[in-house]
């Protein structure tokens, strides 16, 4: 993946420039995703009725049994990446992309 100018940003969880605590900085990207219940009980069903998982994914339709529900995504330096867990984080991102909007 490449990594050009335009795309530096200041750190999205402390706000300093991304190379203030180092050379190595993270690109952390974090997906919500829900759980299809339909989808998942027609899988097991199918998988019940055919007697085979293997079987049920080659017969079935193949529907998605997870949807997404929000995708954070930020540019954060050494420092935000070993002080703060992942919840913390994505906390940080979402209070700064609010204060944005």
């Amino acid at each position: 993946m490449s990594f050009k100018r335009q795309d530096v940003k200041p750190c999205g969880a402390c706000g300093e420039p991304l190379g203030h605590a180092g050379p190595i900085f993270h690109r952390v990207k974090v997906e919500r995703l829900i759980f299809n219940v339909a989808a998942i009980r027609e899988q097991a069903g199918l998988e019940m009725m055919l007697g085979s998982p293997l079987l049920a994914s080659v017969m079935g339709p193949d529907r998605d049994l997870a949807t997404e529900l929000q995708t954070d995504e930020a540019l954060v330096c050494q420092t935000c990446y070993l002080s703060h867990t992942l919840g913390e984080l994505v906390d940080i991102l979402n209070q700064h992309q609010e204060a944005e909007a």
